[in-house]
C-alpha cells in the first residue's frame, strides 16, 4: 500500500526474479471497483499455477496428488474454481472430480463457489 509511482510495482518484479530461484511467488493488485471478490486471490492462484505447470509431469502429478490427500472430501469443491482459475484445468489431467448429487444450492456454481467461503 501506498501512493502511486514510489516503485512498489518494481520492487514485487526485483523479488519475483531472486524467489522464482527458490520456489513460487505471486502477486496481485487489488482493485477496489472490481465487482468479483476474492478476484485479486484467484490471480493469485492463477499466477501460482501457472509457475507449477512449467515443471515436469511428476512435479504436477504429486502436486494433484498432495492436494486431493489434503483436501479430503472437500477435493471436489475445487473443480468450481475452474471458471475462475483455468490453470486447474490441466492439473486435473481431465479428470472431473464427482460432485455431490444432492447439491442444495443448485446448479449455479458461483453459488457454490461463495458457500465455500467461511462465515463471520
Amino acid at each position: 500500500m501506498g501512493p502511486g509511482g514510489v516503485g512498489k510495482s518494481v520492487l514485487v518484479t526485483m523479488m519475483h526474479t531472486q524467489a522464482r530461484q527458490h520456489g513460487y511467488l505471486a502477486s496481485s493488485k487489488f482493485d477496489s471497483n472490481q465487482k468479483r471478490p476474492y478476484n485479486g486471490l484467484l490471480r493469485c492462484l492463477s499466477s501460482i499455477l501457472r509457475q507449477l505447470l512449467t515443471e515436469p509431469e511428476s512435479v504436477i502429478r504429486d502436486f494433484y496428488t498432495d492436494l486431493k490427500e489434503q483436501l479430503g472430501p472437500q477435493f471436489c469443491n475445487v473443480w468450481l474454481m475452474v471458471d475462475r482459475v483455468p490453470e486447474l484445468k490441466p492439473i486435473f489431467n481431465g479428470e472431473e472430480p464427482d460432485m455431490p448429487q444432492d447439491d442444495m444450492l443448485g446448479g449455479n456454481s458461483e453459488s457454490r463457489f461463495h458457500a465455500l467461503q467461511p462465515q463471520r
